[in-house]
């Protein structure tokens, strides 16, 4: 079933070229809503890529990735709720693994501001939402902290997931409407360390339908205060997902 979806996303990718930029997104969010009822009565969506997200995230998110993968321009639809704290200096942004939130890099883009995002593992390229300017990738590994501070010095702010669904030694557990998901406190004592604000951000589909990113600011500069304040956001957030 995965298969099937993921083909018909990529013929639609291409299928795209025809309409207006403009047009795109408002289109693709109609289909990617219309194919979510369908996913959410398989098999697949019980094995879907992040339990965090929902039938909704999930479908929009294959669809984009069709267009993204097919080079295809489009101007998505987003609210940006809290952007007014983010600083204008570069942040660590933290988050749990919301598949859709690459398409924050959307209005950054558009502000002319760089973020770079840190992987677990190689990935296809990753894109400015709408675009096809590449976002700078770090890969975890023993000197990922320094290549963080290295682009955070150079201007640019840095996404990372603090977030698992496998249980890590030395991460705190936070029980959420996805089960049991478990967190690291590591780049929060980092990000403390060389005095870099910290965001906690989260990208959901809202009752409405709509793309809506989330960004708070924590209370604390503690790590342990951060962490805490962390467990509490992941777990409104993902009691705010339609399942």
């Amino acid at each position: 079933m995965r298969r099937i979806f993921q083909l018909l996303a990529d013929v639609a990718g291409n299928a795209f070229r025809l309409l207006p930029r403009g047009a795109r997104y408002a289109v693709v969010h109609r289909i990617a809503m219309f194919i979510a009822l369908i996913l959410r009565r398989t098999s697949y969506y019980a094995r879907r890529p992040s339990r965090l997200d929902g039938y909704r995230e999930e479908s929009l998110r294959m669809v984009l990735r069709a267009l993204a993968r097919s080079r295809v321009q489009f101007d998505p639809d987003i609210d940006v709720r809290g952007r007014e704290l983010f600083p204008d200096t570069p942040a660590l942004i933290v988050s749990g693994h919301f598949l859709l939130n690459g398409h924050m890099t959307r209005w950054m883009f558009d502000a002319g501001r760089e973020m770079t995002a840190v992987l677990g593992g190689e990935r296809e390229t990753m894109y400015y939402s709408g675009t096809l300017r590449p976002v700078a990738q770090l890969i975890v590994g023993p000197s990922v902290l320094l290549q963080m501070r290295r682009r955070l010095a150079e201007g640019s702010s840095v996404f990372i997931d603090i977030e698992s669904g496998r249980m890590n030694e030395g991460w705190t557990p936070v029980d959420t409407a996805a089960g049991t998901r478990w967190t690291s406190i590591k780049p929060l004592r980092f990000a403390k360390r060389i005095g870099v604000p910290v965001i906690f951000a989260s990208t959901l589909i809202d009752e409405r339908g709509r793309m809506v990113v989330t960004y708070v600011r924590p209370s604390s500069e503690d790590a342990e205060a951060m962490l805490r304040e962390f467990g509490e956001f992941l777990r409104d957030e993902a009691a705010r997902v339609a399942r």
